[in-house]
């Protein structure tokens, strides 16, 4: 992952005045695309939480090294066009928000935080097609499968 290497990197520094300026260097050379990352975002047109939640951690990762970097301010513009990008649950985020037509980053932020909050992790693919029993048939003491139904006494 992008945070780890360059944690691998700048923990090899100096603590010097020389080890701070490479270390700012290697931060913005690895953050400074951060906006164009943004704006790479893949367009949600699904319903799958994953994928949204996805979404969210990558915009949130952006945004966090954006307020880092005191540049948050200079890509306020985009956020109608990320917004936008979430075709599927656009409606759901900005649902009796008034205003959010000129939300920040953070306000925007906050409302997938809150919809990824109501939205449980859907099932993969691959459990939704296993089933608990594998038919309707039951086995009785002697070992003989047989269709059945399963009756209970009070």
């Amino acid at each position: 992952m992008l945070e780890l290497s360059i944690r691998n990197e700048v923990d090899g520094l100096l603590f010097s005045s020389e080890g701070y300026e490479r270390a700012k260097t290697i931060w913005n050379s690895e953050y400074g695309k951060t906006s164009e990352n943004i704006m790479n975002l893949p367009v949600i047109t699904e319903s799958q939480t994953s994928k949204v939640r996805e979404f969210y951690k990558t915009l949130l990762f952006n945004i966090q090294s954006l307020e880092t970097l005191g540049k948050l301010q200079d890509v306020k513009g985009n956020v109608r066009c990320v917004i936008d990008k979430l075709k599927r649950i656009k409606s759901e985020l900005v649902r009796g928000q008034s205003g959010w037509q000129e939300w920040d980053f953070p306000q925007l932020v906050n409302a997938l935080k809150a919809w990824k909050d109501i939205n449980p992790i859907e099932p993969s693919d691959d459990s939704k097609k296993k089933q608990p029993w594998p038919s309707r048939h039951f086995q009785t003491r002697d070992h003989h499968t047989q269709p059945g139904v399963c009756i209970l006494s009070p």
